[in-house]
């Protein structure tokens, strides 16, 4: 609906856009050049580097157009811009400060551009953590973004509303300043003694947090009350296992759990979630159990109405939570159905440790060093295996189109689901086997194990070094570098979940730290 001079101004300013983009980022170099010449001279505060830069440009000739275009006219020229640049920009004049905070859509481009997502990988990251339930445990308040050098203040902060106008912009800010505070180990922690015994399973969903301990126990906690913003919460128990717990998940209905004890345990979400909410403690018997394990159950996961387990017994079974029966069972030891083969006894190598299930794929996880993939309409035989690690595999997370597992040959590969190659091998920098690793869906990676570090990966624009023996699909590859730890426990991390902003994870002391 623009005239044919708005237009055409328009044009005028996409093409010095490059203008726009040097003149605010080079006080920054130079104040570095200044600095190299002369090292007794202090460097100049980025507030006033930022604001000497802004000046320089309001009183340009060259952009004093840009004042009196259109707020359509000024997105098209921003669109060009990065996040950091954003920042910057808004801070030009006032004019310029409300089209880039009020256009929601400029900070959605750059969001998905800097995690290099698209609008359907987010919604699948995100959809049950932020959108189903919001949860309210965002730990600071978010200012700004503003560069160079992003500050903070201490103050709670509420989480991201998806009735909000700012919905992209909030997620942008919240996720920068997350990964600045994680990668410079200038977070905030607190520690919950959670259970009298180790905490060996953890896994959050929306506001709520279930854990699973050596103690026999579930419980359930509220994210406000383990970030420290609620005082007190209802302590929920439930009960039911005769043996250490390995294994618990959840979603809108059900939770679920796994035990030493060969049972699958479930218990109804929305109903033992709402006792949260009180001051007392409850302690809550399942609503089913299922049965046919002939070990202990190491790990469950849930996909829609579908639950699959994984034993050491060398078996992953798929169970109906309709019907409570066993759908399918899979042998990870011989690759199909054929028990014929199966170990005379119980080994480390027959054991599976973990499962992971989408739609109609299933992965199993184990102690011969294999992840294999099975396709649940043809079960008799695997789809894929995927070779690579020299000991026993304890974890599998899902990201986007990757699947990452670790290892207690002290490493996490991230494999290609298209292909089944090994796209990149990240290495305990302590050399200790890896018990458990998670990812935000896109761009962060975190692993723990023995050693009571949790170590950070985030993705990186840079390609490894050796970029010439990659074919042009490998060089395309989102790439991680290890960016920093957190000592979070005193002993074995054992189980760890990582949201957008936090992180939660379960130790050998009985301990969650948030």
């Amino acid at each position: 609906h623009m005239c044919d001079q708005e237009w055409d101004d328009c044009i005028h300013n996409a093409e010095i856009k490059l203008d726009i983009r040097i003149r605010l980022l080079q006080n920054s170099s130079e104040c570095k050049k200044r600095k190299n010449d002369d090292d007794d001279e202090d460097e100049e505060e980025p507030t006033k580097r930022v604001q000497r830069g802004t000046k320089e440009i309001e009183h340009n000739s060259e952009f004093q157009c840009l004042k009196h275009m259109t707020h359509v006219g000024l997105t098209l020229v921003f669109a060009n811009l990065s996040g950091i640049e954003l920042s910057v920009a808004s801070q030009v004049c006032r004019q310029w400060r409300s089209v880039i905070r009020s256009t929601d859509h400029l900070w959605r481009k750059v969001y998905l551009a800097r995690w290099k997502m698209s609008a359907n990988d987010l919604a699948g990251a995100v959809i049950h953590q932020f959108i189903s339930n919001p949860p309210n445990h965002l730990h600071q308040q978010i200012a700004p973004v503003r560069a160079p050098v992003v500050s903070r203040s201490s103050s709670h902060m509420t989480a991201p509303d998806t009735n909000r106008e700012f919905m992209w912009r909030k997620w942008f800010e919240d996720r920068s300043y997350a990964e600045c505070q994680f990668s410079q180990n200038k977070h905030t922690s607190r520690v919950i003694e959670a259970h009298s015994s180790v905490v060996c399973a953890i896994r959050r969903w929306g506001n709520v947090v279930v854990s699973g301990s050596r103690d026999r126990l579930v419980k359930l906690w509220n994210v406000n009350y383990l970030s420290g913003q609620q005082a007190t919460q209802a302590e929920v128990i439930l009960e039911g296992h005769r043996e250490v717990v390995w294994g618990v998940d959840c979603n809108d209905d059900v939770i679920v759990s796994g035990s030493e004890d060969k049972s699958i345990a479930v218990w109804s979400f929305s109903n033992t979630t709402q006792l949260l909410e009180s001051e007392s403690t409850h302690h809550i018997a399942p609503l089913t159990r299922f049965r046919g394990h002939t070990a202990g159950v190491w790990a469950v996961k849930i996909h829609g109405d579908h639950v699959a387990s994984c034993s050491v017994d060398g078996y992953a079974k798929l169970w109906d939570l309709t019907t409570s029966k066993n759908i399918t069972t899979i042998s990870h030891v011989t690759c199909g159905s054929d028990f014929s083969t199966r170990p005379s006894q119980l080994d480390l190598c027959s054991s599976v440790f973990d499962v992971f299930l989408e739609g109609s794929q299933l992965f199993t996880a184990g102690g011969d060093n294999r992840m294999i993939e099975w396709d649940l309409r043809e079960p008799s035989k695997a789809a894929r295996c995927y070779i690579g690690h020299e000991e026993s595999i304890f974890c599998i997370s899902k990201e986007q189109d990757t699947l990452i597992t670790a290892s207690g040959d002290a490493t996490v590969k991230r494999w290609d689901l298209r292909s089944g190659r090994c796209l990149q091998t990240l290495t305990d920098p302590s050399s200790q086997p890896v018990w458990t690793c998670a990812t935000d869906g896109n761009s962060r990676i975190v692993s723990g194990g023995i050693g009571s570090r949790i170590h950070l990966w985030f993705a990186s624009n840079d390609v490894l070094p050796n970029q010439s023996d990659m074919d042009e699909e490998e060089r395309s590859n989102v790439w991680f570098q290890r960016v920093g730890e957190v000592t979070a426990h005193v002993g074995t991390v054992f189980d760890c979940d990582l949201g957008f902003t936090d992180l939660i994870s379960g130790g050998g002391e009985g301990e969650l730290v948030y």
